[in-house]
Order: structure tokens, then C-alpha cells, then sequence
């Protein structure tokens, strides 16, 4: 790409991104996937796998927490139901979902889940009890 047409990109994006509305930390379950999707930043970012059930993204530029994928969703609520965490009759607040992946998770893996249940609950991140019940 020359620097020409390069500079008119940054151009066309900086006049279009005026438009955007600001970023909103999201989370979305695919009921197919039974897995939960979530992005607390908008920055670039790579993936890296935890365990075999979550995945990290990283920010490219300082490494901090962007987002997730975390799957086994149902799953594992389920097995928590007898503790208040569920699907029944409420929205299911996303920390709870990290803390009862995290108790099932390796010694060495709990920080992780710990850091994600955090920042879920700082961006006050549910979803609809509605989605979870789907069947996949």
C-alpha cells in the first residue's frame, strides 16, 4: 500500500469512526457454541488459550485483558445450580460464570478466571436467561 492511499485510509477511518458510538463493553452467548463471547476494550488484540475451555485476548500494544471466549457454558452452570448460580428465572451474571469455571479449573489457571470474574463485574456484564436455556 503506498503512503498515499495509506494516508487517505487513516483518513476515510478517523472521518467515519467521528460516527461510531463510543465502545460498550459486550458479552454474547451462541447457544450452538455453548460458549460466551465478551470484550471489555476496544483495542487490536491476539488470543491465547488458557485451558480448554477459555481463551484470553490480549491487547497487541500492552498485553492487558480485552476480552474472552469461554465455552462449556451450560455445562458448567448447571453443576453449579445448587450454589445460586444458574439459569433459572434470572439473568445470568457473567462473574459467576468465571467463578464456577474457575473452581473447575487447574491450580494454575484460577488467576485467570479470578481477573476475568473482576472485570465482568466492574462492566456489570449478564446475559439473558432467555439465550442460556436454548438448547444446542
Amino acid at each position: 500500500m503506498s503512503s498515499i492511499s495509506r494516508d487517505r485510509h487513516h483518513r476515510l477511518f478517523a472521518r467515519l469512526s467521528e460516527h461510531l458510538a463510543p465502545f460498550k463493553s459486550s458479552c454474547y452467548y451462541c447457544p450452538e457454541a455453548d460458549a460466551l463471547n465478551l470484550h471489555f476494550r476496544a483495542d487490536e488484540y491476539y488470543a491465547e488459550r488458557v485451558d480448554d475451555r477459555l481463551t484470553v485476548y490480549l491487547s497487541l500494544d500492552s498485553d492487558q485483558l480485552v476480552g474472552c471466549q469461554v465455552k462449556g457454558i451450560r455445562h458448567t452452570l448447571h453443576r453449579f445450580e445448587g450454589f445460586g448460580i444458574g439459569v433459572s428465572g434470572q439473568d445470568v451474571d457473567v462473574a459467576a460464570v468465571f467463578f464456577a469455571h474457575g473452581m473447575l479449573a487447574k491450580v494454575t489457571e484460577r488467576k485467570r478466571y479470578a481477573e476475568l470474574a473482576l472485570e465482568a463485574a466492574k462492566h456489570r456484564l449478564h446475559v439473558p436467561q432467555n439465550r442460556m436455556l436454548v438448547p444446542a
